[in-house]
């Protein structure tokens, strides 16, 4: 009797064995060394993860001592898969590896035609398979795991399963000039960033004829590439894959056809040395010379191989364009055509405009007092008129115009220090400016300042013989 207990316990812990290889397992026991009467419970512990559990196989106790189990298997499983299950899953001599290899073909092999379990809360002894269809948010799925109805747990059988998928965090993400979005101004080039962990390839699938690990990004709206065949830099973290510098792959050519970029690596060496190793790369986009305002480009990059655990698609990376609309308003109702601004992009301390700031466009106002400047990324900019129509005064300061970027790349915007920001329309700021009618004051050191001195000279010239011929008379 003792040695067909010690057998039941190997039995049993082998069973655990396979049960704990991926998830976490607890029970609610029973009593006895015999199956407890009635069926089975499995409970999923996942919060968001959405699943399907198979039956592999049915098993049952053969002696009433309960020592020995017999499993039957269920259609399209075999006794020997059963028999690779359990011999892979053993405590002593068991192979991990290979039994979620098992899995892994399993998926594709008997999965599709295997019998799916419709009430988890009543399920009959035996093999099940859970296979994660699912992940939970920001997570990968979880690989596929077998477990036991009941389990052999402190000297008693427990029907009552509680399964706990143990899941990696999805770290497969995009960025834009170090942000989840930015701001552009026409014609710049921006800097994308993906970074992540490569998909763990088996030996085998690493060996397979389809081995491969693909990065792809699409590009949309007034977006491209630049420079197709620069070459993208994978910079592997020391702090995150060992102090062994990674020389398998330090660079890599992509692929650009029209607006898909493409990183492909098939080669065996190369796929076994940089599995499960975090990387980083990055590439430059240039944005159009003529776009409108909102948002110019969004896309994502996608990474895939042959083997399972992909992280699939990065979340969209959209990237936003601002304009100023300038209104020129005369006395009444009147709009002014042909006034001149130029405008500047400040690069100072924002005070006033200085030498420092980059003078961007000159601008004229059109039909309607109309000018309307397009591509610019948030931030502070300096409107500078030049010249006015004839009657009207010329603006004494520059307008301080705040473009200010607010959440899914909305516009607000200030003018002049303005307490409260003003919403954009459309991604437009649209800046109203009045100019009265009177006398403009001349540039220092134009003609206007001789005509003042010479008038002034003439006055007070005037003034003195005046002053001298009424000395005379006296």
């Amino acid at each position: 009797m003792k040695k067909m207990m010690k057998k039941l316990i190997a039995m049993a812990a082998a069973l655990v064995m396979i049960v704990t290889l991926l998830p976490a397992v607890g029970v609610n026991a029973a009593t006895g060394t015999t199956f407890p009467s009635g069926n089975g419970k499995i409970t999923i512990d996942s919060e968001g993860g959405k699943y399907s559990v198979y039956q592999i196989a049915t098993v049952a106790q053969t002696s009433t001592n309960g020592v020995k189990l017999e499993y039957t298997p269920t259609t399209p499983f075999t006794q020997n898969d059963v028999n690779d299950i359990l011999a892979a899953g053993a405590e002593e001599g068991g192979n991990p590896a290979a039994l979620q290899e098992l899995l892994n073909g399993y998926l594709t092999t008997k999965i599709p035609t295997a019998k799916k379990v419709a009430d988890l809360n009543n399920v009959e002894y035996g093999l099940y398979m859970i296979v994660e269809d699912e992940a939970p948010q920001d997570y990968l799925k979880a690989s596929p795991s077998v477990v036991m109805v009941p389990q052999f747990d402190n000297g008693v059988w427990n029907n009552e399963v509680t399964v706990t998928p143990k899941h990696a965090k999805n770290d497969f993400t995009k960025i834009v000039n170090d942000n989840v979005n930015d701001t552009v101004s026409a014609g710049d080039e921006i800097t994308y960033t993906i970074s992540g962990t490569m998909p763990w390839l088996k030996d085998a699938e690493a060996e397979a004829d389809d081995a491969h690990i693909t990065i792809t990004d699409t590009l949309t709206g007034d977006l491209s590439f630049v420079e197709p065949n620069t070459i993208v830099e994978f910079k592997y973290d020391p702090a995150e894959n060992g102090t062994t510098p990674n020389t398998a792959i330090t660079e890599y050519t992509p692929t650009v056809s029209g607006n898909v970029l493409t990183i492909e690596i098939k080669d065996e060496a190369t796929l076994k040395a940089i599995r499960g190793k975090k990387f980083t790369l990055t590439y430059k986009v240039k944005v159009a010379d003529n776009i409108t305002p909102g948002e110019v480009g969004k896309n994502k990059a996608s990474l895939d191989s042959n083997g399972g655990g992909n992280p699939g698609d990065t979340p969209e990376i959209p990237v936003y364009s601002f304009a100023i609309k300038v209104t020129k308003k005369g006395e009444g109702t009147e709009r002014l055509q042909g006034v001149k601004f130029e405008l500047y992009r400040e690069t100072g301390d924002g005070s006033s405009l200085s030498e420092d700031d980059t003078k961007l466009y000159d601008l004229i106002t059109g039909t309607g007092g109309v000018v309307t400047t397009k591509g610019l990324e948030k931030g502070t900019y300096w409107l500078k008129e030049i010249e006015t129509v004839n009657g009207y005064t010329l603006l004494a300061n520059p307008i301080k115009i705040e473009l200010i970027e607010g959440e899914n790349g909305t516009l607000t915007f200030k003018v002049d220090n303005a307490t409260d920001a003003s919403l954009g329309t459309n991604n437009i700021a649209e800046v109203e400016i009045t100019n009265n009618k009177g006398f403009s004051l001349p540039e220092t050191g134009g003609m206007g300042t001789y005509l003042f001195t010479i008038g002034g000279i003439v006055i007070m010239a005037g003034a003195a013989f005046a002053l001298i011929a009424m000395k005379k008379r006296a």
